[in-house]
C-alpha cells in the first residue's frame, strides 16, 4: 500500500507521510478559499437583490429560484439578506436539490416554519423550522416553483 501511495505521489516511500500532510494542507486551503468565495458571492447577490427589490407593505420580499446553487448557498444568502436590512423576507429555492429556504429579518410577525410546512405539504413535500428560518424539500421542479409562488402570495397578503 505504501509503495502504491509513493507511486501516486511520485515520491520515495519514506516521503509518503510528508506528501500526505502536504496534500491535506492543500485540501484545507482550497476548502477555505471556496468558502470565502461563496461568502463573497452571497454578499454580492444579497446586495444586488436588495437593490432590485421594492418595499411592499413595509417589507422587502425577495423571491428567487436558482438552478445552479445548493441549499448551503441558499442559507448563506438568506443570512446575508436578512442581516442587511430590518424588514426582509427571503424566499429562495433551488432545483438542483429540489429544496426551499425561507427566512426573515428578526421581529417580523410571520411564522415561516408553520407557513412553509403547510405550503410544502400541499405540494407533496415536507418542511419546517423556526419562525425566522425554515427549509423544505419537495418532489419536483414544479413543486419548488409552486411553493415559492404560494408563500409569496400569502406573505404579500399579510399586514406588516
Amino acid at each position: 500500500m505504501l509503495t502504491e501511495s509513493a507511486s501516486l505521489f511520485s515520491c520515495h516511500i519514506r516521503d509518503v507521510p510528508a506528501q500526505v500532510k502536504k496534500a491535506q494542507a492543500e485540501i484545507k486551503a482550497a476548502h477555505r478559499g471556496r468558502e470565502q468565495a461563496l461568502e463573497e458571492l452571497a454578499e454580492q447577490h444579497a446586495t444586488r437583490l436588495l437593490s432590485e427589490t421594492m418595499t411592499e407593505n413595509g417589507r422587502k420580499l425577495v423571491v428567487r429560484l436558482f438552478t445552479d446553487r445548493d441549499l448551503a448557498f441558499l442559507k448563506l444568502l438568506a443570512q446575508k439578506l436578512t442581516g442587511a436590512e430590518s424588514h426582509v423576507v427571503a424566499l429562495l429555492g433551488t432545483t438542483t436539490q429540489l429544496s426551499l429556504l425561507v427566512a426573515c429579518s428578526p421581529g417580523q410577525a410571520i411564522d415561516l416554519g408553520g407557513l412553509l410546512r403547510h405550503v410544502a405539504a400541499s405540494h407533496g413535500g415536507r418542511g419546517g423550522g423556526s419562525e425566522e428560518m425554515a427549509q423544505a424539500g419537495v418532489p419536483t421542479h414544479e413543486a419548488v416553483e409552486g411553493v415559492l409562488t404560494d408563500i409569496a402570495e400569502k406573505i404579500r397578503s399579510l399586514r406588516p
